[in-house]
C-alpha cells in the first residue's frame, strides 16, 4: 500500500506524482484512455510572472525534453527552485523520504533517480534506504530509459502521420477486459 496520488492517478487529477519531484517539466504519458502532454503548471506560473511564457518558451522546453538548466532564457532563481527528479541527489530524496515514513503506517511510494546506472551507487542508495528506515521504494529510473520512452512515442507518433498521410485506417483501441486471458492490461 503507497500513499496516492501515484503516477497515473496524477495525471488524471493534474498534480504531482505524490511527494517526489517531477522528473520532467514536460513529457508524454500513454494508457488505454489515450496519450497526455503534462507540463509543470507550477514552472508555467512561474515563466508567466516573470514575463516568460510563450509558444516559443514551449518549443524550447520540448526541445529541451523538460528539462531546463541549459536554458539560457530562463533566470537561475527560477532554475534552482524548479530542479527535476535527475538534478537532486537521491540521498536527499531519501532523507526527505525518511522524515515522512515514521508518520506513514505502511510505506510510500518513492521513485529513485539516477542520471547514468551505476552498481556501486545503487546499492548504496538501497542500503541507505534500509538503515534510514523505509519500508520500501518502488522504481529506480535512469535517464537512459526515458530517452529511450521519448524514442519509442516519437516512432509511434511518426508511424500514426505515415498512415493518415498514406490513407490507412488508424487501429481500433482495445478496452482492458477481465474476460480476456491474452489481456496484459491488468497484470
Amino acid at each position: 500500500m503507497a500513499i496516492a496520488p501515484t503516477a497515473t492517478i496524477s495525471n488524471i487529477m493534474g498534480c504531482s506524482a505524490c511527494i517526489e519531484p517531477d522528473y520532467r517539466h514536460i513529457y508524454s504519458k500513454s494508457n488505454l484512455s489515450g496519450e497526455f502532454t503534462s507540463i509543470t503548471p507550477l514552472l508555467i506560473t512561474a515563466l508567466k510572472k516573470v514575463g516568460l511564457w510563450s509558444k516559443e518558451m514551449l518549443e524550447d522546453l520540448k526541445y529541451h525534453k523538460g528539462e531546463i538548466d541549459e536554458m539560457t532564457s530562463i533566470p537561475d532563481a527560477i532554475k534552482k527552485q524548479f530542479k527535476t527528479a535527475f538534478k537532486i541527489d537521491p540521498f536527499i530524496l531519501l532523507k526527505a523520504a525518511a522524515v515522512s515514513q515514521k508518520w506513514i503506517d505502511q510505506a510510500q511510494s518513492l521513485n529513485l533517480f539516477l542520471d547514468k546506472p551505476d552498481e556501486k551507487v545503487m546499492s548504496k542508495i538501497y542500503l541507505t534506504a534500509w538503515k534510514m528506515g523505509l519500508k520500501t521504494t518502488y522504481y529506480l529510473k535512469n535517464k537512459s530509459v526515458t530517452d529511450i520512452e521519448d524514442a519509442s512515442l516519437d516512432i509511434k507518433r511518426k508511424t500514426q502521420e505515415l498512415s493518415e498521410i498514406h490513407g490507412k485506417e488508424k487501429p481500433t483501441i482495445k478496452a482492458c477486459s477481465i474476460l480476456d486471458p491474452t489481456c496484459e492490461s491488468c497484470q
